[in-house]
């Protein structure tokens, strides 16, 4: 009896998947398809009750990840395979007075499957795989689910709830999981955005208009955007991560693959990007040669986009001639649309204006605030299916002193093979040789290379971002390079020394997977504690702390000073709760990190503002009273009272300078002087 309502409750819940659900990538299904959807699903119901296992059985878990109010963060559902599992149901519980949930987004361990969603009810989404082809899922992400964090939402640790898990083989059996994991989202408490450096963002500037790349208008929004989670690929810290065992080899490899005068590295003015505002107008663009592996248009393009290698590498012609290529000069002809507002990016290749119409080879669109990947086997500008955008060596980041991200390597030759973020290969001539990097394969420049003094900033730049977060190995070519802007502020020569590195001085890292490193569960969530204010010459106590979770390593804590007037010296770095002094008065930003060896490494900053305490002197002359003083800042508001310690202090007046003459009448009276957030 149980088991029939059971079963009565599922199909009734069945009906709500007729009268709405979305589906990824924004497909469209004929009748049949849509009664096979429904099928499968019935099949998927009874599978749920005992008597119809066959074979091993898979698990499911959802992982863990952490945000800010008003920011997004996504949460990956993870499985491992068993028995032919072919299509599968869930629902996943959360709290919908914190979160709003987007659409589920197939992960690596799809094939030809399909992804549907519905929330059924508030804090209910119901999430459907199918295949019609009964394809078998695979190891890996089934899906990664955005999530809108709100704005009011309170700092904690909310629950996402895995329940109602329903699997079926190709013959209609049941496969129950042997676990089901659920996980979490860690609400960060409301404050400035730092991101994977330990930079503080600020608030981004707002895009009005198509802005170039090669401007300061464009160094300041971009300077200010967070590129990618902070626990993506692009930004992960591989400065500790192993080697490969096959290093050398593959070293090696890349080396004779290379023509005898090819074998340094080159950095090429490639890639260069529009930003575009979120009401930009889409246009259609005719995709010519990969349609069915691009995210199908129309584009927010416009009418100043650029095309790879423009202004640097373009001569005389005019941004149209060479959207047009007036002189058949071919080459990849990349393109890439940046959207800040929105968070979102579009690239193309072999991108042209035929007349007034867009045409490219392929178009890819990203998500900025998102890991999601490409479909399994995807392509998009670059071969290996990643994006362009994030890895490109920029000139706002080179004048800071720190290329802030992984790079896009090009080698001559790879294998038939890509390894975690890539999702498409291109071996020609064809290999499975392992000691042939992969698409997504992690080069990292030894510890041991030692950067010239007389070196250029912007090479000194890119080094140091070979050196923590490496470069994945994007496309083939004739060259081991990098990608360079190809921004016409770039002095001439500026990069020149990089062609004087071996790619002997390279070395090949163990990678992470979707669910490793900085993409682990439970990452440590540090608080630096309330802004507050000092005296000069007095001590601030910091009030800090950091939650982790025991089964991760303890994480490491270090203050640090970020900007202020002056120095600062801390009772004990290495501690949460500690002692700054300050030299000088101002406003100080301290920054707590938090540095488990596994995540990226989590920080949160708190301003101390230091004042100079007002030193008053009062000298009276008849019937009048003349007070002065010194420190503070103005205003100032002198105040009078009857008795000390004060019930209440009357504010006589107000003014930006000292000395003040006020008379007094025959009695005792007490003045203080109070500056602007000063201490008197």
């Amino acid at each position: 009896m149980n088991r029939l309502r059971s079963l009565t409750l599922v199909l009734a819940g069945l009906a709500s998947w007729n009268k709405q659900f979305s589906i990824s990538g924004e497909m469209d299904f004929p009748l049949f398809y849509r009664k096979k959807i429904v099928r499968t699903l019935l099949v998927a119901c009874c599978a749920a009750f005992p008597g119809f296992h066959a074979g091993a059985a898979p698990d499911l878990a959802v992982g863990s990840t952490s945000a800010c109010p008003d920011s997004n963060g996504t949460v990956p559902v993870n499985f491992v395979a068993g028995a032919g599992v072919v299509s599968l149901q869930f629902d996943l519980q959360f709290e919908d007075a914190k979160l709003i949930s987007g659409t589920p987004v197939g992960g690596s361990a799809l094939a030809d499957h399909q992804v549907a969603s519905n929330v059924v009810t508030n804090g209910l989404l119901r999430v459907l795989i199918f295949s019609f082809s009964n394809t078998p899922l695979t190891n890996g992400v089934l899906v990664n689910v955005p999530f809108s964090i709100k704005t009011d939402a309170p700092p904690g640790v909310t629950g996402l709830i895995l329940t109602n898990v329903v699997l079926s083989d190709a013959a209609a059996n049941s496969v129950p999981p042997t676990s089901v994991t659920s996980g979490s989202l860690t609400i960060l408490p409301p404050g400035e955005r730092i991101n994977q450096e330990g930079r503080i963002l600020g608030p981004a500037p707002a895009v009005t208009n198509s802005i170039l790349f090669n401007t300061p208008a464009a160094d300041a929004v971009v300077s200010a955007m967070q590129i990618l989670p902070l626990d993506n690929p692009w930004n992960e810290d591989i400065s500790r991560r192993p080697a490969l065992t096959n290093s050398d080899a593959m070293i090696q490899q890349i080396m004779s693959d290379l023509l005898s005068t090819r074998r340094t590295l080159r950095a090429f003015y490639e890639m260069n990007f529009v930003l575009v505002p979120d009401d930009q107008p889409p246009v259609p663009v005719n995709f010519f040669n990969y349609a069915d592996e691009s995210d199908p248009s129309p584009y927010p393009i416009p009418s100043n986009l650029p095309i790879e290698t423009w202004p640097h590498e373009t001569g005389p012609l005019t941004l149209q001639q060479w959207q047009q290529d007036i002189n058949n000069d071919g080459g990849d002809r990349h393109a890439v649309i940046v959207q800040p507002g929105n968070g979102l990016i579009w690239e193309t290749w072999l991108t042209k204006l035929v007349g007034t119409n867009w045409e490219a080879s392929n178009g890819a669109k990203f998500d900025l605030n998102s890991d999601a990947l490409r479909p399994a086997a995807w392509t998009s500008g670059d071969a290996a299916g990643l994006p362009m955008f994030p890895a490109l060596v920029r000139y706002d980041e080179c004048g800071r002193g720190m290329v802030e991200h992984a790079l896009r390597l090009v080698v001559k030759h790879t294998r038939a093979d890509f390894i975690y973020p890539a999702r498409h290969y291109a071996s020609v001539p064809y290999t499975t040789n392992a000691n042939v990097p992969a698409m997504g394969q992690r080069l990292r420049l030894k510890s041991s290379f030692a950067v010239p003094d007389n070196w250029t900033v912007q090479e000194k730049a890119v080094l140091r971002a070979f050196k923590k977060y490496g470069a994945l190995v994007a496309d083939n070519g004739n060259f081991f390079s990098i990608s360079v802007t190809p921004d016409d502020r770039w002095p001439g020569g500026v990069f020149d020394h990089l062609s004087t590195i071996s790619v002997t001085n390279f070395e090949v890292v163990q990678a992470t997977g979707p669910n490793e490193g900085p993409r682990s569960p439970n990452p440590p969530v540090p608080s630096a504690g309330p802004d507050q204010a000092v005296a000069l010459g007095t001590t601030a106590n910091l009030r800090g702390f950091v939650s982790f979770n025991p089964t991760n390593p303890p994480p490491t804590v270090a203050w640090q000073f970020y900007s202020g007037p002056g120095t600062v010296t801390f009772g004990d770095a290495t501690k949460t709760n500690t002692t700054a002094t300050f030299s000088a008065p101002g406003a100080y930003t301290l920054m707590l990190g938090a540095d488990d060896g596994v995540h990226s490494v989590a920080r949160d900053a708190v301003v101390i503002t230091v004042i100079q305490p007002i030193v008053v002197n009062i000298a009276q002359a008849s019937t009048n009273v003349t007070i002065s003083w010194l420190g503070g800042s103005p205003p100032f508001v002198l105040e009078e009272s009857d008795t000390l310690p004060a019930a209440l202090w009357s504010p006589l007046l107000s003014t930006n300078s000292s000395p003040v003459t006020v008379p007094v009448a025959n009695r005792a009276s007490f003045f203080r002087v109070r500056g602007q957030s000063s201490f008197f």
